[in-house]
């Protein structure tokens, strides 16, 4: 799947990528969010979504869990931890430009992972 999104990447979405990853393609970071995972515990959540089987739709409040500390409706509870939450979130970390090169190119490792399970 990463090789087919990388050959429909834009010209200037190709730089971009080369620019964030090197020499790396979006193939070799397939699979680097589980090795980060290993260190980084907090981010496991982030792989799905528990959904209940008897449930008809996604509920958030239901579906995707608070981080840890964070009540309902503080300013932190703007990202879960959950897939849906945190592609939009890595998706926006992606798009920040006052981000450095090596934040936005594990938001860019992050996406791949999290939509190559989608």
């Amino acid at each position: 799947m990463a090789l087919v999104a990388t050959n429909r990447l834009s010209p200037t979405a190709q730089q971009n990528m080369v620019w964030l990853l090197g020499t790396e393609t979006l193939a070799d970071v397939a699979v680097w969010a589980d090795q980060y995972r290993e260190v980084n515990k907090q981010t496991s959540l982030w792989h799905y979504v528990d959904i209940p089987p008897e449930a008809r739709s996604y509920d958030r409040d239901r579906d995707c869990p608070r981080q840890p500390g964070v009540t309902a409706g503080a300013p932190l509870d703007r990202w879960r931890d959950c897939v849906v939450d945190r592609i939009t979130y890595n998706r926006e970390r992606l798009a920040d430009l006052s981000l450095d090169r090596a934040d936005r190119a594990n938001a860019l490792k992050f996406l791949v992972h999290l939509f190559r399970g989608l």
